[in-house]
């Protein structure tokens, strides 16, 4: 069983994760992965080796021009100092904002390795896996 601290640490790590990916900042991406983490995807095109090649190629945003990632359900197992993390989100991925635009509602499963590394909880390995998906036309972004 696990510390509640240590729960809490590590939802915020995935939660950081997300936040970063929208807001594509390469910094704060970094920061949730360990320097010798790796990064695989289920049709290998998302496959990196290291925390800085991850954090800097997730930042470019890919082809999306904005992006919403919103965690789902989640089961955390820790073992000593090290957690297995089983995590479900749906992303909302813009191609491009306008009618001509589309917008891409995909179903994202995450299977992490974490580790405490120092004094912080860190991915050192990630499988990521689309499980289902649709697109829709765009629409304007209007002011509020």
């Amino acid at each position: 069983m696990s510390a509640p601290d240590d729960r809490a640490a590590v939802k915020e790590v995935i939660d950081r994760y997300f936040a970063a990916i929208d807001r594509s900042d390469p910094v704060m991406l970094r920061s949730c992965f360990a320097d010798d983490a790796i990064y695989r995807s289920d049709a290998g095109r998302l496959d990196m080796d290291g925390g800085d090649m991850i954090g800097s190629r997730l930042a470019q945003g890919g082809r999306y021009a904005f992006t919403s990632h919103l965690r789902g359900s989640q089961v955390l197992h820790f073992v000593n100092a090290a957690c297995e993390a089983d995590t479900f989100a749906v992303a909302y991925l813009v191609d491009r904002p306008g009618p001509d635009g589309m917008v891409i509602v995909r179903g994202i499963r995450y299977r992490d390795r974490l580790e405490r590394r120092g004094d912080r909880w860190k991915i050192v390995s990630r499988l990521h896996s689309s499980q289902w998906q649709y697109e829709v036309a765009g629409a304007p972004v209007m002011p509020i």
